[in-house]
């Protein structure tokens, strides 16, 4: 469920402690060999710094692993139950990332730059975003719990559609941006902008969204056929 990026995120700060934890080691070696004119420690720590470093590295990743774990099962469980109360059916999670939600339901996404980032700074969370079943769901994370950002059964009530911030038309971009237009069963309109840290997370959300919305809508269209057959 933990997106690559994020688990490559985690094994580079793992790395990134077991060489300071090398570094240490031959440096302590240094100083005593140094102190007490013992030449072969340097060589010692020189040679031993490789295991080291696997090991340091296996016990940071043993440390971070846990933690972002017990995160994901935590998101996940909330992220259905905001589905449930939105009646959703089908409560498997498709995928589940981090990212950052902001409501533009009352403005244009034609604003400055300069403007747009005064104006949203102050409404924009940072949320969970999953996709289920038949449902897409955001939520922030606040001290009480969970709070919700939005949440729709994947039908013909949601719209998406993605660009690059750099304005470029490559379909893969590090700068992606993504606007989530929800139709409500008692009328008005909601709009949102998704962005994220993990690009690659932000794409397939992107394109499973966009497939889930079709599929649901051709279900819909032949049921309704079929009931008009018979």
């Amino acid at each position: 469920m933990v997106p690559p990026e994020e688990k490559l995120g985690l094994l580079a700060k793992a790395q990134t402690s077991a060489v300071y934890t090398c570094i240490m080691f031959i440096g302590v070696a240094f100083t005593l060999a140094i102190a007490l004119k013992i030449k072969w420690l340097v060589w010692i720590s020189v040679l031993a710094s490789p295991l080291l470093f696997q090991s340091a590295a296996h016990r940071a990743w043993r440390g971070l692993k846990p933690k972002i774990l017990l995160e994901y099962l935590a998101a996940r469980s909330v992220a259905r139950r905001f589905a449930y109360a939105g009646s959703a059916r089908g409560l498997d999670l498709d995928i589940l990332f981090r990212g950052k939600v902001t409501d533009i339901t009352n403005e244009s996404e034609e604003l400055s730059d300069a403007i747009s980032s005064i104006e949203h700074s102050t409404k924009e969370a940072t949320a969970w975003i999953g996709l289920l079943t038949d449902a897409v769901v955001a939520f922030s994370e606040k001290r009480g719990g969970g709070v919700l950002e939005f949440v729709s059964i994947t039908d013909k009530r949601v719209e998406v559609h993605g660009k690059n911030i750099d304005g470029s038309s490559a379909e893969y971009s590090q700068n992606r941006e993504i606007f989530l237009t929800i139709n409500k069963s008692y009328g008005g309109t909601s709009k949102y902008k998704i962005t994220s840290d993990y690009p690659a997370a932000l794409i397939v959300f992107e394109k499973k969204l966009a497939a889930r919305i079709i599929e649901t809508q051709k279900k819909a269209a032949l049921a309704a056929e079929a009931s008009t057959a018979s």
